[in-house]
């Protein structure tokens, strides 16, 4: 397993950087790490724009009185983001489907009125 640590200021220190160390050894990665964090790299901050705002909002709906209460709504939250971006995955499936169709037949409609056309250039 391998842990992400983005080094933002308000997370990066000393003792954070020798903490990972000894409990991840050179399989995190992030400022100060064996492994820099790439600068504004999409596929890593996939959490920071939808991930963990959604799971906080899934988490937080209510006040947290126990610990044990946080780690299952975490885990619940959790379960329920996988659905999710299942969900998401179906749905860009078919988007990529429709766009491809729509390409067809913008292309046909295109070739059919090109062989027409009289336009000074040629189209095709």
């Amino acid at each position: 397993m391998w842990f992400q640590h983005d080094g933002a200021s308000a997370h990066f220190s000393t003792d954070a950087c020798k903490y990972l160390n000894a409990i991840f050894g050179t399989r995190w990665i992030g400022r100060g790490g064996h492994v820099p964090w790439p600068p504004l790299s999409p596929d890593l901050y996939s959490h920071d724009y939808f991930l963990w705002g959604h799971m906080k909002t899934l988490v937080y709906a209510t006040p947290v009185d126990l610990d044990e209460d946080l780690v299952a709504r975490i885990n619940v939250a959790a379960a329920r983001c996988v659905k999710y971006l299942e969900c998401l995955k179906v749905c860009a499936n078919r988007s990529i489907d429709a766009v491809k169709h729509v390409s067809l037949l913008v292309d046909a409609i295109l070739n059919s009125y090109c062989k027409h056309c009289t336009c000074q250039r040629r189209c095709q």
